[in-house]
């Protein structure tokens, strides 16, 4: 990660002082700047599945389902925080190896028991042949950077566990007691 580094996040939890957290504030605010006016200027380059995910879904904060990775595929699923708590199903079509550091934040900011998104960015390395890596920090200590060509989105109906609203999409109760598909 070049902007949003796990040492930036880390110096945002700094409380010691209003200058320390005073600092800290504007150093994140400017790397988002920086990274704002970075992503504006490769966003037309980027995969048409990413800016979608960028645009139409807010990561932060959300549960980390699992990850996992098949040949040359990587996958993530979370559920998203706001209401409705929808699931997402991401498949990276990788480009190399991804990369796991299991020690981007120091332990005492590591979420031992869940992970969540806490931030993320994306770098366009090539547009001939198109090449992105995406990285994302996790709250449970880990950056996970992902070179890929392409991306999948897939927006999940959770049936079991039930989903945190206590709502299941229409229709699912009779098609699962008829065994109808549709």
């Amino acid at each position: 990660m070049r902007y949003f580094t796990p040492e930036r996040y880390v110096t945002l939890q700094d409380f010691s002082s209003d200058a320390a957290m005073n600092a800290a504030d504007a150093a994140w605010e400017q790397a988002v700047e920086e990274y704002d006016d970075y992503y504006r200027s490769v966003e037309s380059a980027l995969p048409a599945e990413f800016r979608q995910l960028q645009d139409s879904y807010f990561l932060n904060d959300a549960s980390v389902l699992y990850l996992g990775q098949h040949e040359n595929r990587f996958v993530i699923a979370v559920r998203l925080e706001p209401p409705p708590h929808q699931i997402l199903h991401l498949t990276y079509d990788l480009a190399g190896e991804a990369r796991i550091n299991r020690d981007a934040l120091p332990s005492v900011y590591r979420d031992q028991r869940t992970a969540s998104w806490l931030h993320d960015e994306i770098e366009l390395v090539s547009e001939h042949p198109l090449l992105c890596v995406h990285s994302i920090l996790f709250s449970n200590g880990w950056e996970v950077q992902l070179p890929f060509r392409a991306l999948q989105i897939e927006e999940v109906q959770a049936l079991f566990p039930a989903p945190l609203n206590g709502l299941a999409p229409a229709g699912t109760a009779a098609q699962i007691e008829t065994g109808s598909a549709g």
